[in-house]
Order: C-alpha cells, then structure tokens, then sequence
C-alpha cells in the first residue's frame, strides 16, 4: 500500500471526524522512531495546533505514536522504548512506565497525550492496521491542551477508533 493509497482511502473519514470534532485531525505514518504527517483536515476555529503535511514527529511522544507502539507485538514494542523518555513538560517516564501505559492503551484501543511532545498541544490517537493486525499508520485528534478536558478523553477516544477502524476495514477490502 502507497502513501497515495492509504491517503486516498481515508480521506472521507478524515474530513467526516473533521466535520464531527472541528479540531485537526492528522494522519501519519512510521518512519524509524519518528511518524510523518502524510494527511491532515484542519480545524475552523480561530485557534487551532499547527503541523504541516511532511513534518516529523518523535513517536514517543505523541498520542498517534503511543497508539502505533500499543499495536505492536511486545517483544517488537519494547527495544523501541529508551531507558527514560524526557517530555516536554519536564517529567520523564521510565520504560517500565511507558510500556504499562502502552498496555493500557492497547486495550481500550486509544492514547491520550497530555502535551508529552509540545505542552500547548494535546491529542487523542488510534492506529490503522493492515489485514493481519499489524499497524501501519495512526490518525490523530489535535488540538490546543486547553480544549482538551478529562470529559472528552473517552467520547474523542471512541470517535477516533471508529475512523481507525473504518479506514482498517477499507484497507482489507482493497
């Protein structure tokens, strides 16, 4: 599957959760550690996260990452995790830390990232897997840490593993 395919494909439900949320919604693929934007739809408000199509983020830190990462086998997810992951508010996070939050995620099926990258930016994140399982991409909900309040935690984490889940579907078909 090309970059092309996978944008093609998703695209209607990107612009549908788009529509649904009015945040930016970004969809990004692996690249070694890092995830590229390959797809976005932008949000209408006034103040909205800034990402261009192209631009790398650390995999690690974001909420798409954490959502690719929790797809994984274990024994693929672990040696990518390093001794202690620095965020960008400060805190650290040891492996042991990060891999039982991988878990978490892994069973509701969503991550949440509370600014762990860029402390003004939170997300909610679901990966998309290929006919086997295997994740191959990850569409996100960004948008200011500020709108990102506990109470839409679980209602974005649903309508983010519904598009993943769509978009997954569609790609089995093909």
């Amino acid at each position: 599957m090309t970059q092309d395919d996978l944008r093609e494909r998703a695209r209607p439900v990107l612009e549908e959760l788009g529509r649904r949320t009015d945040e930016n919604i970004h969809l990004s693929v692996p690249d070694g550690e890092s995830l590229v934007l390959i797809d976005k739809v932008p949000s209408t408000r006034p103040v909205q996260t800034v990402a261009q199509v192209g631009e790398r983020v650390p995999m690690i830190l974001t909420a798409s990452g954490w959502a690719y990462l929790s797809r994984l086998p274990v024994s693929e997810r672990t040696p990518r995790i390093p001794p202690v992951v620095d965020l960008a508010t400060g805190a650290r996070l040891t492996r042991k830390e990060v891999l039982a939050e991988l878990e978490a995620v892994a069973g509701r099926g969503f991550a949440v990232n509370p600014g762990r990258w860029r402390p003004d930016v939170s997300a909610v994140g679901s990966a998309i897997s290929d006919r086997q399982g295997q994740p191959v991409a990850a569409l996100s909900i960004s948008l200011p840490s500020y709108r990102l309040t506990g109470d839409l935690h679980e209602p974005y984490g649903q309508l983010v593993m519904e598009a993943t889940e769509r978009i997954s579907a569609e790609l089995a078909r093909r």
